[in-house]
């Protein structure tokens, strides 16, 4: 794919209205279209110079989101390249005034190496929350939870049917639009399955990585998203009255290590999220069998 260098592209058409967050691969703003009024997030990725696999990342990032249409896929609009020291396109320059957007992790490594570099902008659809931020401020009810699963369900079943792997699939990378509607987002780290490239290492927010990505290279499958999908579940039903990191993260590495669940998590669903985390990738269900019993729970039979 080939995207335009353009200088100015970005100071000409938008305002910048405020910050929504940042992670390992960029930062996230919202924004306000010059000529048609309208509301957009702006994701903005720093390339170093001279570094190919940035480069080669970042048009993967594009060619993978651009391809996708469905409810459940934040909508993009288009992207562009300009060389990151035009207006504000400097990533590294803007402090982490927000919830974080696209990660987990709490020290995210974006300083600039003094060269020019360019910077790709991702121009997309913005929704007003994100399922990481729902999750932090009250306790879901069982109806909202099957709600918000079948809509992650349809969204990756979608993914998995155009043969792509999402790979980073967290609260944080899941959004919510202003009708409820379910948005999963971040393809930064995503993946085409029967690629021949095992570059699918150690990235994104540890406590979902997939066990199998903890040992070395590992190849695009859908058995890294149920991993992460099962993590997904068990936060939302699941609420942790502290606002603090440890007590979620100390229950998600129970759950992990030892399929270990709180006294008070309901019975119905451990057996299947004990499957969806199983360390082994060939004993989690395939996402058909997850949709079916996903609907059984939900009837409450």
């Amino acid at each position: 794919m080939d995207l335009e260098l353009l200088e100015t592209r970005y100071e000409k058409l938008f305002e910048e209205l405020e910050w929504l967050g940042r992670g390992g691969f960029g930062c996230v703003i919202k924004a306000r279209h010059k000529f048609d009024g309208m509301e957009y997030a702006i994701k903005k990725v720093l390339i170093h110079p001279h570094n190919l696999k940035e480069e080669e990342d970042a048009i993967r990032e594009v060619h993978v989101f651009s391809q996708l249409n469905h409810p459940n896929i934040l909508r993009y609009n288009t992207a562009w390249i300009e060389d990151k020291l035009t207006g504000n396109s400097r990533c590294a320059e803007f402090p982490n005034q927000a919830d974080d957007a696209s990660s987990d992790e709490d020290d995210i490594d974006e300083s600039d190496d003094g060269g020019v570099g360019l910077c790709l902008y991702i121009q997309m659809e913005v929704c007003p929350r994100s399922l990481k931020s729902e999750l932090k401020i009250r306790r879901l009810e069982r109806d909202e939870v099957y709600d918000i699963l079948k809509q992650i369900l349809m969204g990756l079943s979608y993914l998995h049917s155009r043969g792509v792997v999402h790979g980073d699939l967290t609260p944080s990378n899941i959004f919510i639009d202003k009708d409820n509607n379910i948005k999963l987002a971040d393809f930064g780290l995503s993946k085409l399955m029967g690629e021949d490239d095992l570059s699918l290492m150690c990235a994104g927010a540890p406590p979902y990585i997939a066990p199998e990505l903890l040992h070395g290279p590992c190849k695009p499958s859908p058995k890294l998203d149920i991993f992460n999908l099962g993590i997904i579940f068990f936060e939302l039903l699941h609420f942790f009255e502290s606002d603090l990191k440890s007590p979620r993260l100390t229950a998600i590495d129970k759950l992990r290590k030892n399929q270990e669940f709180p006294e008070d998590f309901p019975a119905a669903e451990r057996n299947l999220i004990g499957r969806l985390v199983n360390a082994e990738p060939s004993q989690r269900p395939e996402m058909h069998e997850v949709t079916k019993e996903v609907e059984v729970l939900a009837r409450g039979v």
